[in-house]
């Protein structure tokens, strides 16, 4: 699943693009979700809340908060360099306004299709190639770990630690932001301090849980249950792996 957000103040132009995506999704055998934005500061505000995407398609020319303030938001204010910025515009003016913010692409108004095709099709390329690898950043540097060999997360106010079996690194982020990216490959909030990787857990106890490296970490009182319902549905579905009918 793609999540795909359009922003920009022109429902026509929203509304041909969310078409365009629909048509890529059917060619490119992909499945896109869409939301319409049609102000930079109604996207900022459910992005800050936890809101998710895979990428942004985002005009330059908005009213209030323009497209360059939003990307600029989104790298700097949440530190998020996982999602993908597409710009959009009439103009083609913006290059050295849009380094920093390394978009994607920049599409020039009327949107055409295999524009936005190339896009997704290198979206898609991007996906498949980092699927099973976590993306972090520090400082101008990339870095990609493989998302078996990831132990847990650790967070302190806007810095996380992440652990794996080899090392360390400390990064600028957030919980619930690597929790959106994580989850489908067994990534779980067990506290507000700890994302674990579910699938490197050594042991579970009532408050808390030995990892692979023997590390002991604690559960919240508010995931107890949750966890220990996750434990007996996950060794469930096991044990009916192991004998089928």
């Amino acid at each position: 699943m793609i999540r795909a957000a359009i922003c920009d103040d022109e429902n026509n132009v929203c509304s041909a693009i969310e078409k365009m995506l629909f048509k890529a999704s059917m060619e490119l055998n992909l499945q896109i979700q869409t939301d319409v934005y049609y102000t930079g500061e109604r996207l900022c505000k459910l992005l800050e809340a936890g809101e998710y995407y895979d990428i942004i398609f985002l005009d330059i020319e908005l009213e209030f908060k323009n497209g360059v303030e939003v990307g600029h938001f989104i790298r700097k204010k949440l530190v998020n360099d996982t999602v993908q910025i597409a710009y959009i515009s009439g103009k083609t003016h913006y290059a050295m306004e849009l380094f920093k913010i390394s978009p994607i692409d920049f599409l020039v108004k009327p949107v055409k299709y295999d524009q936005l095709y190339d896009v997704m099709s290198k979206l898609a390329r991007i996906k498949k190639t980092y699927a099973d690898a976590f993306s972090y950043k520090i400082g101008y540097d990339t870095y990609n770990e493989k998302v078996q060999n990831i132990l847990y997360f650790e967070s302190n106010d806007r810095k996380v630690t992440i652990f794996t079996f080899e090392n360390t690194s400390e990064f600028y982020g957030s919980l619930d932001d690597i929790y959106q990216q994580l989850k489908n490959f067994g990534f779980v909030i067990i506290h507000r301090s700890y994302l674990i990787n579910y699938n490197n857990v050594k042991s579970f106890k009532y408050d808390s849980v030995i990892m692979l490296n023997d590390k002991e970490l604690k559960i919240s009182q508010s995931k107890r249950k949750y966890l220990r319902d996750l434990q007996i549905s996950l060794e469930m579905k096991d044990k009916d792996n192991q004998f089928p009918d």
